[in-house]
This record gives C-alpha cells, sequence and structure tokens, in this order.
C-alpha cells in the first residue's frame, strides 16, 4: 500500500510539472499577438487584446489534460479519481483535481471540469418535442465553460411551447472563457392555439481574474395559424468580472400568426465587462411580429447594452422589432434598448448607442412607430456620449399613424469630450392622421467641449391633424 502511495504522489508531481512546462512552452512557441496601438491605457473592444491569450488558453488545457490523464495509470485507484477525463459523451465530470467534463447526452447537462484544471462539457440539444437544452458544464481555476444546448421545437394542433435553451457554463474561477447560451426551440401551432417560442438560455459568467464571457441563445420563433403567438426572448450576454469583455445578449424570436395576435420576443441584455477594463457588449435586437388577417401586431424590445469597464467602450443597445398587420388591427414596433454607460477612465470610454425603434405598418387599424433608446453615458472622467436611436416609422393605410421618439444621446465625460447625438424621430404616413415622432435631446458635453447634436422632428404626411414631430433640444 505505501508503494502505491508513493507512486500516486510521484504521478501527481510529475502532472503538476507537465502543467507547469506545458502553460511556458505554449506562450514561449506562441505568445500572444501584439497589436499596435496608439496609446497603452487604450483596450480595445475586441476582448480587450486578449484573444492570443484566450486562444493558447485552450491549447494549453487541452494539451496539459490530454497529456498528464495520459500519463495517469487507468487502474491507480488513487490518482484516477483526482486527474482523469470523464469518459466521452457522458455527461460525466472530469477528475476532482484535473480533466475535461464530458458532453451530454439526451438532452442532459454537460459535465464539470476539475477543480485545478479542466473544460465543462456541451450541454445537450433537446431529443424531445418542447423539452428544454441542457446546461453548459462550469471550469474551476482553470478552463472554458461548455455551450450550453438548444431547445426543442413543439409542433401542436394546439397550444405549442418550444424547449428553452440550456446556460453557458461559467469560466474558470482564474482564467477562462465561459460557454453561449443554447437557442429556444421554435413553437408551431397547426389550428388553432397558442404558439410560444422558447427563451434563448442566458451566456456563462466570464472568469473572476481574466475572462470572457458566453453569448447569450437566441429566442426561439412562433407561428400560429389562427390563436396567438409570441416568439421567446433572446438570453442575456454573461459578465466578466475584473479584465475582460462581456459578450452579446440574444435575439428575440419573431412572431407570425393568420388571425390573432403576434408579439416578437425581446432581445437580451449585452454582458458587462471587466471592472478593471473590458468592453460591454451589445444587446439583442428584438423580434419581429407579423399577422396576416386579424389581430394586433406587436414588436419585441431590443436589450440594453452591457456596461464597460474602467477603460473601455460600453455596448449598443438592440433594435425593436417591427410589426405588421396586413388586415384589421394595430400595429406597435419595438423600443430599441439602451446603450451601456462608461465607469471611470480613458480609453474609447464611449457611451453605447441606443437601438432604433421597429417599423409599424397597419392595413386599417392605428399604428405606432417604436422609441429609440438612449445613448449611454460615458466615463466620468473622459469619454464620449453614445448617441440616441432613431425613432421608427408609422404606416397606416386607414387609421391614426404616430412615429416613435427619438432617444436621448448621452453625456461626455467632464474633462475633455462631448456629449451624444440625439435621435431623430420617424416619419409618419397615413390617409388620416399622421404624427411625426419627436427628436431626441442632445447629451450634455464636458467643461471644455459641447455637447451633441439634438435630434430632428420626423414628418407627418397625411390628412388634417397630421404634425411633424419637435427637434430636441
Amino acid at each position: 500500500m505505501r508503494i502505491a502511495r508513493q507512486q500516486s504522489v510521484s504521478t501527481a508531481t510529475l502532472a503538476m510539472g507537465a502543467l507547469a512546462v506545458a502553460g511556458v512552452a505554449a506562450y514561449v512557441v506562441e505568445p500572444p499577438t501584439q497589436v499596435a496601438k496608439p496609446n497603452p491605457l487604450i483596450v480595445q473592444h475586441e476582448d480587450i487584446q486578449l484573444v492570443g491569450l484566450f486562444g493558447n488558453l485552450t491549447k494549453v488545457i487541452t494539451t496539459v489534460t490530454s497529456t498528464v490523464t495520459a500519463a495517469v495509470p487507468l487502474l491507480d485507484p488513487v490518482v484516477t479519481p483526482l486527474i482523469s477525463d470523464a469518459a466521452p459523451d457522458s455527461g460525466g465530470n472530469g477528475g476532482l483535481l484535473i480533466g475535461n467534463g464530458a458532453d451530454g447526452v439526451g438532452g442532459a447537462s454537460g459535465g464539470n471540469g476539475g477543480l485545478l484544471l479542466g473544460d465543462g462539457g456541451n450541454g445537450s440539444n433537446a431529443v424531445v418535442a418542447g423539452a428544454d437544452g441542457g446546461n453548459g458544464g462550469s471550469a474551476g481555476l482553470l478552463g472554458n465553460g461548455g455551450n450550453g444546448g438548444n431547445g426543442g421545437g413543439d409542433l401542436q394542433v394546439g397550444d405549442s411551447t418550444g424547449g428553452a435553451g440550456g446556460a453557458g457554463g461559467n469560466g474558470g474561477l482564474l482564467i477562462g472563457v465561459a460557454g453561449s447560451g443554447g437557442d429556444g426551440g421554435g413553437a408551431f401551432t397547426t389550428v388553432s392555439g397558442t404558439a410560444t417560442g422558447g427563451a434563448g438560455g442566458d451566456g456563462g459568467q466570464g472568469s473572476l481574474l481574466i475572462g470572457t464571457g458566453g453569448s447569450g441563445g437566441n429566442g426561439g420563433d412562433a407561428i400560429a395559424v389562427a390563436g396567438n403567438a409570441v416568439g421567446g426572448d433572446g438570453g442575456d450576454g454573461g459578465d466578466t468580472i475584473i479584465a475582460g469583455s462581456g459578450r452579446e445578449g440574444g435575439n428575440g424570436g419573431a412572431a407570425a400568426v393568420g388571425n390573432g395576435d403576434a408579439t416578437g420576443g425581446n432581445g437580451g441584455t449585452g454582458g458587462h465587462g471587466g471592472l478593471v477594463n473590458g468592453a460591454g457588449y451589445d444587446g439583442g435586437n428584438g423580434g419581429d411580429a407579423l399577422v396576416t388577417g386579424t389581430g394586433e401586431a406587436t414588436g419585441g424590445d431590443g436589450g440594453n447594452g452591457g456596461n464597460a469597464g474602467l477603460i473601455s467602450p460600453a455596448g449598443d443597445g438592440g433594435d425593436g422589432g417591427d410589426a405588421q398587420t396586413n388586415g384589421t388591427g394595430g400595429s406597435h414596433g419595438g423600443d430599441g434598448g439602451d446603450g451601456g454607460h462608461g465607469v471611470l477612465l480613458a480609453g474609447e470610454g464611449d457611451g453605447g448607442d441606443g437601438g432604433n425603434g421597429g417599423t409599424a405598418v397597419t392595413g386599417i387599424g392605428d399604428s405606432h412607430g417604436g422609441d429609440g433608446g438612449d445613448g449611454g453615458h460615458a466615463s466620468i472622467l473622459t469619454g464620449t456620449g453614445g448617441d440616441g436611436g432613431d425613432g421608427g416609422d408609422s404606416l397606416t393605410f386607414n387609421g391614426t399613424s404616430t412615429a416613435g421618439d427619438g432617444g436621448n444621446g448621452g453625456g461626455g465625460g467632464l474633462l475633455a469630450a462631448s456629449g451624444g447625438d440625439g435621435g431623430d424621430g420617424g416619419d409618419a404616413f397615413a390617409s388620416g392622421s399622421a404624427n411625426g415622432g419627436d427628436g431626441g435631446n442632445a447629451g450634455n458635453g464636458s467643461l471644455s467641449t459641447g455637447g451633441g447634436t439634438p435630434g430632428q422632428g420626423g414628418s407627418g404626411a397625411g390628412g388634417p391633424g397630421s404634425e411633424d414631430g419637435a427637434d430636441g433640444d
């Protein structure tokens, strides 16, 4: 028994040595790509200049775990539970200390990586109609999270509901890339009933130290012959904690119905960058809505952009979904999401732009374009405020048409930066009354720089009582 334990200790020691050597070798042979930049404090939007690091990290994890686990005697009862990959396609966890989790099967979640080193497995796509996808497995200290599986689609004579996408696994506590959320399943009702698309899964959270969040999954589409159709909401992008970028929110699912109401899904919120540095990412777009007969159509709202870290740009808001009714019934475009905010220092430091409002088109009934989202505020010291999104246009052949208002521009930093421009109001067209949207207000500038440009009011082209929108301040 003493000999077996000594062999186990020696094997574990060799494993740790292999980990250190492989990690150093990876950076010596293939160092992170250096990108020229005018200011060493400026961190670029693309993964905060750490794309090379994350690429090498994946190679290191794969190389080291494969080398170490292959060197461990499979029959050693002491070492094998500590250092080993999970059996393929089992959904099992890696070794307690080192090892990769396995992908899930049959709709199950992926396994987690080892506490020290190892990737999480991918969640399985749903194999049963309307079932949820499996979640991605998470990493321990060093490693990447697995992706969530897609939700199952659902086809029914009556009510139908798509399954939700699985959530992405979290990246390693210290360093690692998080997994993306799975897409929601679609829903289709063939005769009469409500069709509801599945929600997209949320992206996994990035590492505490250095990492990248996972993207949110897209919401599932919904189609109904008669009844109602509701698109699934997009999943939120994952955040990072200290250094690293978030990731984009998922798009909302589209909705279409013959006779009945159609509502597009909302876009997911973009992930926030790390507190020290890291870019916020864009919110997802809202889903479109279509009614071919009688009923109300409402586009989904765009998701808000993610906030930035100390020296990075924020994400833009997603656009609102369009809405169209071909027969009798009103339509309303979705509102654009708000841009994310800067935090403190320089770099780009910009607030995100607001998303544009969705367009509304109606045959017989009232139409209303969506409002543009507000631009995000710049970082406190410097940086440009984000622009407001434009309001959505509106059109009706028999009814009142009201265009969307432009979003307000975000404020600039205190030292030397301008405010964002206000978004323009949408244009309205109607045989009856048509009202253009108001322009958004300009964002305030810094003490030494002026504010942004106010948005222009939209035109109102129609019959008696039509008005143009007012310009912003």
